[in-house]
This record gives C-alpha cells, sequence and structure tokens, in this order.
C-alpha cells in the first residue's frame, strides 16, 4: 500500500525543464492524493493576467463543489500585484484547492533566476520553510547521469561504457530530448547493446544534412535548399527533412503554448521569432504539409523526388510569410 502524505496547503516548484517539473508535480499529487482523479483540474499560464475564473478558483469555496487542482505554468511571468494578491490568498488555505505555482526559470550564478517581486513574498518564505517548495536546477552532472540511465531502464537498452560517455557529453540537458533519442535507440537497435558505432549511425551525415536544409528553409535560402535538394539519394533525405521538421516544428508549438523547451543558447532568440511569426495557425499548416507530403509517398501518388520538391518549395513559403 502506497503510503499518503500530508497535503501541502498550495506548492511551489522551480525549474527549468518543463518536462521534470511536471514528473514532479504528478509524483507530488499522487503521494498525497489517492482520489487525486476525483479531483477537477484547473491549468492557467502566466503568459495571460489571470482572468475571474483564477480568483475564484484560488479564493471562493462556496462557488465549487468540486475539490480542484489550481496549476500556475510560467508564474514567473506575472507582475508584481498579481502576486501579492495572490500571497494574501494563500494565507488562507482551502481543503478543496491545491495550487501549484510553477516557477519556470533557470539556475546561473548559484541562484534561480526569480523576479525579486516574487523571491522576497511571504507566501514564497513560508512554502520553503513547510517544505511546500522543490527547487531542481535542470539535467546536469550526476542528475543527468541518473535520468540517461533510468530512461535507458524503462526503454530496455543497455549502453557500451563508451557510448554511455558519448551520449550523456552529447545529448541536449533536456528531459523530453533525453527521453525522445534513448526512445530513438531502442527502435533502432532492438534489444542489442549500444555501442559508440551505433550512436554514431545515429546521427549520421543525413540527420545533420537534414538539419542544414531545414536552416536554410528558415532562411528563405531557396537556391540552397535547391543544391540540397539535388545531391545525395532524395527519398532518404525526404523522410530526414520531414522528421526533423516535425520536431522544430513541435518546439515552436512549445513556445507558442507558454513552454520552456530548451534551446541553444545561440539559437534561441531566431527559434522565438519563428515561432511568433508563425503562430499557431503557421504551425498547423506546417504539420500539414508534413503529413501530406507521407501521405503523398506512402500511397504512391507521387515518386519521392516529386515530394520532396513539393515540400521544400511549400514550407519555404510558409517560413517566408507567402
Amino acid at each position: 500500500m502506497t503510503k499518503t502524505v500530508a497535503r501541502p496547503g498550495f506548492s511551489v516548484l522551480i525549474c527549468p525543464d518543463s518536462d521534470l517539473l511536471k514528473e514532479r508535480a504528478a509524483e507530488t499529487i499522487k503521494s498525497c492524493l489517492p482520489d487525486a482523479a476525483d479531483w477537477e483540474r484547473l491549468v492557467f499560464w502566466g503568459d495571460e493576467e489571470p482572468d475571474q475564473l483564477f480568483w475564484d478558483a484560488l479564493t471562493q469555496s462556496s462557488l465549487f463543489s468540486a475539490n480542484r487542482l489550481i496549476v500556475v505554468r510560467r508564474a514567473q511571468l506575472w507582475k508584481a500585484d498579481i502576486w501579492k494578491s495572490i500571497s494574501a490568498a494563500l494565507a488562507r488555505p482551502r481543503d478543496n484547492a491545491w495550487p501549484f505555482f510553477c516557477l519556470e526559470v533557470g539556475h546561473e550564478k548559484g541562484k534561480f533566476k526569480i523576479p525579486v517581486h516574487i523571491a522576497k513574498l511571504k507566501c514564497i518564505e513560508f512554502a520553503r520553510k513547510q517544505g511546500w517548495g522543490w527547487e531542481q536546477k535542470g539535467l546536469e552532472g550526476p542528475t543527468l547521469e541518473k535520468f540517461v540511465d533510468n530512461e535507458a531502464r524503462r526503454a530496455g537498452i543497455v549502453f557500451e561504457a563508451e557510448a554511455r560517455r558519448l551520449f550523456l557529453d552529447n545529448v541536449i540537458p533536456d528531459a523530453g530530448a533525453v527521453r525522445n533519442e534513448i526512445n530513438k535507440l531502442a527502435l533502432l537497435n532492438k534489444g542489442e547493446k549500444i555501442s559508440p558505432e551505433a550512436l554514431a549511425m545515429d546521427s549520421g551525415s543525413l540527420e545533420r544534412d537534414a538539419f542544414g536544409a531545414l536552416k536554410k528553409i528558415e532562411r528563405g535560402d531557396w537556391r540552397g535548399v535547391v543544391e540540397d535538394m539535388n545531391s545525395g539519394a532524395q527519398a532518404s533525405r525526404l523522410f530526414f527533412l520531414l522528421a526533423v521538421a516535425a520536431r522544430e516544428l513541435r518546439l515552436f508549438w512549445q513556445l507558442e503554448d507558454g513552454g520552456s523547451p530548451w534551446l541553444p543558447r545561440d539559437e534561441a532568440q531566431l527559434k522565438r521569432k519563428l515561432a511568433a511569426k508563425l503562430g499557431k495557425k503557421g504551425i498547423s499548416q506546417g504539420f500539414a504539409l508534413i503529413a501530406d507530403a507521407e501521405w503523398s509517398v506512402k500511397s504512391g501518388a507521387r515518386t519521392p523526388e516529386q515530394t520532396l520538391e513539393t515540400f521544400c518549395l511549400e514550407i519555404t513559403q510558409l517560413f517566408a510569410g507567402s
């Protein structure tokens, strides 16, 4: 039987990695609420000011018959006056409401980059004293190693010692990225021990070429895209390009949905700009182009060569805004 621990009046989760943060929230809920399925879940985002539904959920128990979990993602974006009102409301915990405030901020020079107007609030200090807070810098060093080992066990793969070292040195230190790479290794190697050669094969020239082609597409460099299309095995190029484009569009969707995915420091500004330029409508159109390209080849409606040319033209036009 799982031991149930006392439920906090509210919880403050601090972590730049959105996947780790969501997993911690799920674990905390499971440990405190065996009947969590009966609780209503309300999710709010710091990208928008809280509406009346949020304030009612937080403060007015008489208007709600259902117990409710209140989750605020990217809560660090709310301004000082909003947080002052939240802190005052949290001074009176309610039995039928459990708020989670997710501060999705980075960690630099030994401390989290929490806005000053939040860090000094009484509710934040109180949460720390009561053990109602959780802080995680993200995946680095021993925490990255432990996460990789756990995910490898879950996926049923075993690394050779040198392959594990190479994987740790090269993988993006983000829970979602690590999980995707390990799932890919499990799929490609089918129970075989992961060797350094398997890692090299997985990150081979076709995938690198696809990343290069996508960058040209995003820049609107049509001449460069045409040169890429005319070199190598086009069928292989097509499916690698579709996979890389889908991964990029999922990243853009996370950004537009208020998420905090890991971004390379030198590309973060460009990727945020591209995501905002496309918007959710443009991102959806991109997914539709990928689905159409896959269907065209698999149904025999077009050859891989024809599909590659059509897809490259349409996705380049989409990024160009034409």
